[in-house]
């Protein structure tokens, strides 16, 4: 018996998906996020230690993301999503204020990437000073599907 793994077993017409959502943390500027609950992860791409999404197989992948940030923010504040590729900037979304007080700030947004095997997705939250992101799966959240070859 051989037992293979890798690349080469997953199926053209096979789903890779993942999705994770957070709980606390401060961001400050291009802090990576690290998204520590997983809801679905068909093939282990997302390590919730590193905070980094490994692609298996070549293809488009459409991520999606979304990140909310309280506390002290004030009436002016904003925050920033990156999506990086390799470590370089692919996508930035900037965030505004919502709410009463205007003490929220929320940045959701998504970008579709080709990607070969082995190439790597971090997610990145900005805000102008250290700050917490909101510890409810509904506010802070990503998810990544191979949408095409």
């Amino acid at each position: 018996i051989e037992r293979l793994s890798g690349a080469a077993v997953v199926a053209a017409s096979e789903t890779v998906s993942a999705g994770y959502n957070r709980g606390s943390t401060s961001i400050g500027v291009r802090t990576k996020m690290v998204f520590t609950t997983k809801d679905w992860d068909t093939h282990g791409i997302y390590n919730p230690s590193t905070g980094i999404i490994t692609i298996p197989v070549p293809g488009k992948y459409l991520i999606n993301a979304r990140i909310e940030s309280a506390t002290g923010m004030g009436a002016s504040g904003y925050n920033v999503l990156d999506i990086a590729k390799n470590g370089t900037l692919a996508t930035k979304i900037i965030g505004t204020n919502y709410g009463v007080t205007g003490i929220e700030a929320v940045s959701i947004g998504s970008c579709t990437e080709n990607c070969l095997a082995g190439d790597t997705i971090g997610i990145y939250g900005s805000w102008q000073t250290s700050n917490t992101a909101f510890d409810n799966a509904e506010s802070t959240w990503f998810t990544i599907t191979r949408v095409g070859n």
